[in-house]
């Protein structure tokens, strides 16, 4: 992976299309857009909004933790007094492997939920909100983009129904953001492998689980996870990366589990209790790849030029034997 030079980082900034009252701008490879659910701010009420990452096919961005390298996307804002951003809310993310590599991330579209608080009262019939927002976007080289986001509102007394679009994908965002509602969760660690045992939530029999790590220097990304079942309980063992901290006391990041009632991602933080787990047997290091959206809407239309081909023979052939 191509390492981002000083010539690399000047070049974009050219490329970087960055407008004042605007809220979305875009590098070579990633737009980037600041939404909200709505059309106003309420005084008192939290306004969700998300940062929404658009790339380019073949290319992606990072999750907060990237793995074997990368750097996650970072937004700092600029606020009307009485505002707070809180924290980015990470999506399960992907892997993808590079040279050895393993790295975590997003291709194709991600929305990162981040609710503002806002002041009870607001001396102003609008606001500004300012988002700069920082990623690195990868294919077989890593460039750094960046935009600053500008979204002007009104002020308002009650919330309307406008702004629909916007609230459904932030809306659809949110749900889904891993959860650990019925979830059964226990950690172990030792010298061999790093253990998470779970059971579902649900009547829904699993066919593969990956751990996604949020701390770095845990565990081993390049090196295949092991997964099992024992009993009523499921395994997921990952190889204890060789500088991990080993007293590390918490088991926190993402477990995405496939099954019978489809996928599923669980928030993990959980005790990380000392003991010598065995690895359980390896999966195969990358998930099976999906066609994206943009590939089945091109095997639609190839469906549909066949049927477009085929009807009318079907129906000369028929007409003629009549």
């Amino acid at each position: 992976m191509l390492v981002p030079t000083t010539a690399m980082v000047t070049a974009l900034a050219l490329l970087v299309a960055s407008w004042p009252g605007a809220a979305r701008a875009k590098s070579a490879n990633v737009e980037a857009a600041l939404i909200v659910a709505g059309d106003a701010v309420i005084p008192g009420l939290p306004l969700e909004a998300g940062i929404r990452l658009r790339m380019t096919p073949g290319w992606h961005v990072y999750w907060k933790n990237p793995g074997d390298s990368g750097l996650p996307p970072t937004v700092s804002w600029i606020l009307p007094e009485g505002f707070r951003a809180g924290p980015i809310e990470w999506p399960a993310p992907t892997r993808f492997l590079d040279e050895g590599l393993v790295t975590y991330g997003y291709h194709d579209e991600v929305v990162l939920p981040i609710r503002i608080e806002t002041p009870g009262s607001l001396p102003g019939d609008s606001v500004a909100l300012v988002a700069r927002v920082d990623w690195l976007e990868c294919k077989d080289i890593c460039v750094p983009g960046s935009a600053t986001l500008r979204l002007d509102l009104p002020v308002k007394a009650e919330p309307r129904l406008r702004g629909w679009a916007s609230r459904h994908t932030i809306e659809r965002a949110r749900s889904q953001l891993p959860d650990t509602v019925g979830w059964f969760l226990q950690g172990e660690s030792g010298p061999r492998s790093v253990s998470l045992s779970f059971i579902p939530a649900r009547h829904n029999k699993p066919r593969s689980a990956y751990f996604y790590a949020d701390e770095p220097l845990l565990v081993d990304y390049a090196s295949p996870q092991g997964f099992e079942q024992l009993g009523q309980l499921w395994r997921v063992t990952m190889k204890p990366d060789p500088n991990a901290n080993r007293n590390l006391d918490r088991l926190t990041g993402v477990l995405v589990v496939d099954g019978t009632g489809g996928s599923h991602s669980v928030r993990v933080d959980v005790p990380l209790r000392a003991g010598d787990p065995a690895p359980a047997p390896p999966q195969p290091l990358l998930p099976p790849r999906t066609p994206s959206a943009a590939a089945y809407v091109a095997i639609l239309a190839a469906l549909a030029i066949v049927v477009a081909l085929l009807v009318p023979r079907i129906v000369r052939r028929r007409t003629h034997h009549n």
